[in-house]
């Protein structure tokens, strides 16, 4: 379960430019509540921290998945089948978790981890998910497609106006394993037009978001980053599921070439989309195979790998500070024993502050457990 985890959430990233504005002052939870006695979800508790761990405030959102805008002025979010988990429709609250409006927009749907709205907030993307077609039209292959065969999912990007209502499917491509299509990246560039994608059988490229078109940057991408507002693109490759290594690459935007940066072979099969720092020099990773499990950061520019000690807790990083090199949002807990603590970690000084321990109503099994650590977030908001 525990590698599970590590696949759901460390594609949840916040990836900015590296200011002394305080970009990251404020700290959004998003914790799926079940009904007593169920595994029926209730509702979604955001609860609001600062970094330095003082607690702000609570709201309850009346569905799963909830994006805050880059204002903190509405929550997107999507409204469900309590029993299935499954996201139908998307819908618009306010700042206090009342619904707006509903977006139109339906089907089997749901969020990505990050980039869900554009900068200027006027914007979101979207995934829906159907079952892989035998053709389907496309300029590639005189008009049809083929298929990958071990396609499992036909996933489509889709970006609504917020204003408008109007949407546009702007990309497809393919999963390979079940609810795979939560671990993509989907980050928008500052110009509010392109998005930085990266997942399933089309692997990394850029999108742009009006016509479509997309520039593949490489087949086997996992995940793709932005850093220094956006004047960079890291991406990484490498299927750990099958063991293979994590190669990170740097991509170019003036020549349109890759270069390969690091190869973390020894490490193979024991990390999953890690999250990097804002300037992009850092990458953080969970390793098992030891206990507790080891925090380790990687400096890629000087190819250097260290632990950090957390005092016999394993630490999954999940987000980077947007305004600094040293405070990750993290999930902690005691190895082999719960519960599980939402804080902030000082990677450098291998300091932890506790900000939420999960609601013991959420501590279940199995899929409902799955569901739970799907819909589960964590977001740096100014």
């Amino acid at each position: 379960m525990k590698k599970l985890l590590v696949l759901l959430f460390l594609p949840f990233l916040w990836l900015g430019t590296e200011t002394t504005a305080a970009a990251g002052s404020t700290i959004y939870i998003a914790e799926p509540i079940y009904k007593a006695g169920t595994t029926d979800i209730d509702k979604t508790l955001v609860t609001l921290f600062k970094p330095t761990g003082a607690k702000i405030r609570e709201l309850y959102i009346n569905g799963i998945m909830p994006r805050v805008s880059p204002d903190g002025r509405y929550f997107a979010y999507m409204e469900a089948d309590k029993k299935s988990w499954t996201a139908r429709r998307a819908a618009i609250a306010d700042s206090q978790g009342r619904k707006i409006r509903n977006l139109p927009f339906n089907g089997i749907t749901g969020f990505f981890p990050n980039g869900t709205w554009s900068p200027d907030g006027n914007r979101l993307i979207l995934l829906r998910v159907s079952p892989p077609a035998s053709a389907v039209l496309s300029p590639e292959k005189n008009g049809r497609e083929e298929i990958p065969a071990d396609a499992r999912e036909r996933i489509e990007v889709v970006v609504i106006d917020f204003d408008s209502g109007k949407t546009r499917k702007v990309h497809h491509t393919y999963s390979r394993h079940e609810m795979e299509y939560f671990t993509y990246t989907a980050t928008w560039f500052p110009d509010n037009k392109r998005i930085l994608f990266a997942g399933g059988s089309r692997g990394a490229g850029i999108i742009n978001s009006y016509t479509g078109e997309y520039e593949t940057l490489s087949k086997d991408g996992v995940a793709a980053y932005l850093v220094d507002n956006g004047r960079k693109i890291f991406y990484l490759s490498g299927r750990p599921d099958l063991r293979e290594p994590l190669l990170i690459w740097r991509f170019n935007p003036e020549t349109r070439n890759s270069k390969k940066l690091f190869s973390v072979e020894e490490y193979a099969g024991h990390m999953l989309t890690p999250p990097v720092s804002p300037d992009g020099r850092y990458l953080l990773l969970i390793r098992y195979g030891q206990q507790p499990p080891s925090l380790m950061l990687f400096d890629i520019p000087n190819k250097r790998v260290t632990g950090t000690d957390f005092g016999g807790k394993a630490v999954i990083p999940l987000k980077f500070s947007p305004d600094n090199n040293r405070l990750v949002a993290c999930m902690a807990e005691e190895f082999r024993h719960g519960p599980e603590v939402y804080g902030i970690c000082d990677f450098k000084e291998g300091r932890f502050t506790a900000l939420k321990t999960l609601d013991k109503r959420s501590q279940i099994h199995g899929e409902a457990a799955l569901a739970f650590f799907i819909f589960m977030s964590v977001e740096w908001v100014e």
